[in-house]
């Protein structure tokens, strides 16, 4: 056998083995966590079980908007916006999730953050029996946050007689999430007999409930801007194809994707050692975690440490991805796709509608099974659990990784490196579904494979017909900075 093949065929085994031995840690690594807790709180059954959560925590905040509304306005709103029917749709989506007995070892059964938000409002209405059984369920069900739930279950216990029996609750509450506590702390404020902080706390909750309703409407109208540069495509193709006379136009396009210098092989053994770099930098970030302990607890050293783990892992990717491009240094970029094909207007405006109409088909997707695209969206990036509450630096840092970093790393390896290796070899739908998976399992976010995989054939379609990374770049750092947008206000 010629010397050439014996190198390919050492290739390929090497990128194999490398594959089976970052898995082989990746699943001890995971098995290592689920023996630490078999339950809750294991993250992807925590993040589970808060996904669940995000449709009737935000039909809840909307009811208390609304009552805002109502009071601040003098008007009644519609039925559909009416404070009345959106609580009841929320407590009734709450009580769905708490009485759901699902079939195997579903990780979200029994949601214990469902039951406690439950007997909040059941104990609110009046209920505290029903409220006390949830708050001790919750309890046995998530013990690291315990003392939490033991904490609402002597708040709102009917046998609470003078303020003496309520020590040591008010640190507890203010663990709850922002918008539960404009629920608990009035109610915590007059029992102790304290009427001031009592109607402060009343005063804070309605500003707060005011605030999130606003930023959910620019939210919306964002949202709803960007559909309807989708809406507008879509009627004119449809226009096109019925009226119109068909024209061929290579403007602003590639017409036949180039031969790039490098070889499928050389995409599999980048996609080889990122996959491993993800692997260990996920291991040594926990350790790092553990070892530094509350001093990377707080939200700046938290998104420094996921900064510091992202730029290491673009930075590896690239070293080797560069490597294997065999063209003159200065135009290394331009071969990867950084190019402006034509005028830059047109591929920003190609991105923002490739964005439009991946939008309409999360929107589709929701009304199919009864979600909203803001519960569609979130799953896309990291889980809302590790956000919390952020201070401005750390938002600042986020932006910056989600909006910039992140967009055109991830375009030049996954778009201008990998798709156009297989867009050498392959036709193009099948390089489009073959790159976007891969794409979507290089995320290893099992919880959003489905949306991720489709956000990646929108991107390699834009790639296939500009040739150009430049509307990937825009599509992908828009959908980044939504879903990030989101998940601080689910948090908010």
């Amino acid at each position: 056998m010629p010397p050439m093949k014996w190198t390919v065929l050492l290739r390929i085994a090497l990128v194999v083995a490398g594959f089976a031995a970052g898995l082989t840690i990746y699943r001890a690594q995971d098995r290592a966590r689920q023996e630490q807790s078999s339950r809750l709180p294991y993250s992807v059954w925590q993040e589970l079980a808060h996904q669940q959560l995000i449709q009737p925590d935000m039909t809840m905040r909307l009811s208390f908007f609304a009552e805002q509304l109502r009071l601040r306005l003098g008007f009644e709103p519609p039925r559909l916006m009416h404070p009345d029917y959106l609580y009841d749709k929320a407590v009734s989506r709450y009580e769905r999730i708490v009485l759901a007995r699902r079939r195997g070892p579903d990780p979200a059964e029994d949601n214990p953050y469902a039951k406690y938000r439950l007997g909040i409002i059941y104990a609110l209405r009046d209920y505290p029996e029903q409220a006390q059984l949830l708050f001790l369920d919750a309890a046995r069900r998530d013990p690291d946050n315990g003392p939490v739930y033991l904490a609402l279950a002597r708040l709102f216990s009917p046998d609470v007689k003078d303020d003496k029996e309520l020590r040591g609750v008010l640190p507890q509450l203010e663990k709850l999430p922002r918008w539960l506590q404009d629920m608990t702390l009035p109610r915590y404020y007059k029992l102790t007999d304290n009427d001031a902080l009592a109607a402060a706390a009343r005063k804070t909750a309605r500003a707060h409930q005011w605030s999130f309703g606003v930023w959910v409407l620019i939210l919306a109208a964002v949202l709803l801007v960007v559909a309807g540069v989708g809406v507008q495509l879509m009627v004119a193709a449809v226009w096109r194809g019925a009226f119109g006379t068909l024209k061929r136009t290579d403007a602003g396009q590639a017409r036949i994707p180039l031969l790039v210098p490098w070889r499928l092989l050389d995409a599999a053994e980048v996609l080889l050692v990122l996959f491993v770099a993800l692997v260990l930098l996920g291991v040594l970030g926990g350790l790092a975690i553990g070892y530094l302990g509350q001093a990377a607890s707080g939200p700046v050293a938290r998104a420094g440490l996921i900064a510091a783990q992202y730029l290491v892992f673009v930075l590896i990717g690239f070293l080797i991805m560069m490597r294997r491009v065999k063209a003159p240094s200065e135009q290394k970029l331009s071969v990867l796709g950084l190019r402006a094909v034509g005028r830059l207007g047109p591929l920003v405006y190609a991105g923002v509608a490739g964005y439009s109409i991946y939008l309409l088909a999360l929107i589709a997707q929701g009304l199919i099974v009864h979600s909203t695209p803001l519960a569609q969206l979130e799953g896309l990036q990291m889980g809302v659990r590790l956000l919390g509450q952020q201070s401005a630096v750390s938002i600042v840092v986020y932006l910056a990784l989600l909006g910039l970093v992140a967009p055109v790393a991830e375009e030049l390896i996954f778009r201008g490196f990998v798709y156009a290796a297989l867009r050498r070899y392959l036709p193009p739908l099948a390089a489009v579904g073959l790159s976007a998976i891969v794409f979507g399992v290089m995320h290893m976010n099992s919880l959003a494979l489905v949306q991720i995989v489709g956000i990646g054939i929108v991107l390699a379609v834009l790639y296939e017909r500009t040739r150009s990374v430049i509307p990937c770049i825009v599509c992908h750092a828009m959908n980044n900075i939504l879903v990030f947008c989101l998940m601080l206000l689910v948090n908010y």
